[in-house]
């Protein structure tokens, strides 16, 4: 899904709604009243290879349009970021493949929310990252972060919540960790490292990037649910345990996930077209909130 905003005038906005050609090649046809916008964003939601495409024929046209525009692209979610190295014989290093394609589009900046590491980010050119606690600040206004344990779901995220911790002044991070096949991405264990009890009383949010079929967050949630056992408390003396996923896939479904989870909080990077409670099967669950991505640029 791609919409084209006036910088200038934001309330000038065109979503695109490309056609198709009998041999299947996607159309984009962009209104030509932007020629007089000097200055556009270029919002992109991709979830597959007619999404990519769509991207560099609207870049196109909007170039021919008007060759000295200046083109800034928003690219909330960034496809093949977790494809960021070759761990098996035989695989493409995909972040590498599509970091060349944006480039190629030389845009003045590529705007980008929770890239799922550095490598894409040091692959990008010109790429500005929203950062972190801004996202987190809007999504959980009027917080004490003092009061809050931040939870790192996995190694990976480690570093990504220390920083988070720090911007937030949130003096309270736990650390779970996990051991995946990386031949058939199935995690075969999840444990959470120890803790202060002090802790158990304070509400706990779990901070990621992406959620694509949620094991790691349904073992972590499990995990979770009985971290009083660590300091033999009951687990009604415990504060609730929330999740915050910047770019929800939930490719699994949404009815398990919740179970575990007070609330689930994400924006709609992978689901353009709903948001509030609304989930993307169209079922109003107040479990779930989906920000638009539009509130962090």
């Amino acid at each position: 899904m791609l919409t084209i905003t006036n910088v200038n005038r934001p309330e000038l906005t065109i979503a695109l709604e490309p056609k198709r050609f009998p041999g299947g090649e996607t159309h984009p046809l962009v209104d030509p009243t932007v020629a007089s916008w000097p200055h556009i964003r270029l919002t992109a939601v991709l979830k597959n290879g007619d999404d990519v495409m769509e991207l560099l024929l609207t870049t196109d046209a909007l170039r021919r349009l008007n060759p000295d525009v200046v083109l800034d692209l928003y690219l909330p979610y960034i496809p093949y970021a977790r494809q960021d190295r070759v761990a098996n014989a035989g695989e493409a290093l995909g972040i590498k493949v599509m970091a060349n394609l944006i480039n190629d589009q030389y845009y003045h900046t590529v705007t980008v929310l929770d890239s799922h590491s550095n490598v894409a980010l040091g692959l990008i050119e010109n790429v500005v990252q929203v950062p972190l606690d801004k996202i987190i600040r809007r999504a959980y206004q009027n917080t004490d972060w003092t009061k809050v344990v931040l939870v790192a779901p996995d190694q990976g995220a480690a570093k990504k919540v220390e920083e988070l911790a720090k911007a937030l002044r949130c003096p309270n991070i736990v650390y779970a960790v996990k051991k995946r096949d990386t031949l058939t991405g199935k995690i075969t264990d999840t444990k959470l490292l120890p803790f202060p009890q002090e802790y158990l009383a304070h509400d706990w949010l779990v901070v990621d990037d992406i959620c694509d079929g949620g094991y790691t967050f349904l073992e972590l949630g499990k995990l979770l649910r009985w971290r009083s056992d660590q300091h033999e408390v009951l687990p009604e003396k415990c504060g609730a345990v929330r999740l915050w996923i910047t770019h929800g896939i939930f490719s699994k479904g949404y009815d398990e996930l919740r179970n575990w989870y007070r609330s689930i909080k994400t924006t709609n990077s992978c689901h353009p077209t709903v948001s509030g409670n609304i989930r993307p099967d169209r079922v109003e669950d107040h479990a779930y909130y989906f920000f638009d991505v539009k509130d962090f640029v």
